[in-house]
């Protein structure tokens, strides 16, 4: 699905970004599309000014998947390693998501471009894929594969 991105929300994305103190073009793209679409509804600047705050300590190579809801936002990095201190990995997080929010929008950054998802399950089968293609991927090539 394409969405029109009108000018007046793509200011306002480059002023949230600038208040978050990073350029990534990701987050930049993040801004409009929750802009456009007027979520979240509550805690607007609290959840994107910490989404800003991570993709400025990654590279824009990195994938991620992000998900986006009324009351919030989610971001997991597409990686092998456990996400928490539990052991569950990255592509079981949009299943957490669907079941509290089944409203989600869902968005891949493949490093390159923000995709729009369909579902939950896709979400997780492009985390899936990204995280064991930099698993295998030789070091010097991890980040952007």
């Amino acid at each position: 699905m394409t969405e029109a991105i009108d000018a007046a929300a793509k200011r306002k994305a480059r002023r949230l970004a600038a208040k978050a103190r990073t350029t990534h073009r990701a987050y930049v793209l993040m801004l409009a599309r929750a802009e456009a679409l007027g979520w979240p509804r509550t805690a607007y600047r609290d959840d994107l000014v910490w989404d800003g705050q991570w993709c400025a300590r990654h590279l824009v190579d990195v994938p991620f998947a992000w998900m986006l809801h009324d009351c919030g936002s989610h971001i997991v990095e597409a990686t092998a390693e456990p996400v928490d201190g539990v052991g569950h990995r990255a592509w079981e997080y949009p299943g957490w998501i669907v079941d509290d929010h089944p409203d989600a929008r869902w968005f891949f950054w493949d490093g390159a471009c923000l995709l729009d998802v369909a579902s939950a399950e896709d979400l997780a089968q492009r985390i899936q894929s990204a995280a064991e293609a930099r698993a295998t991927a030789p070091d010097g090539q991890r980040a952007a594969a």
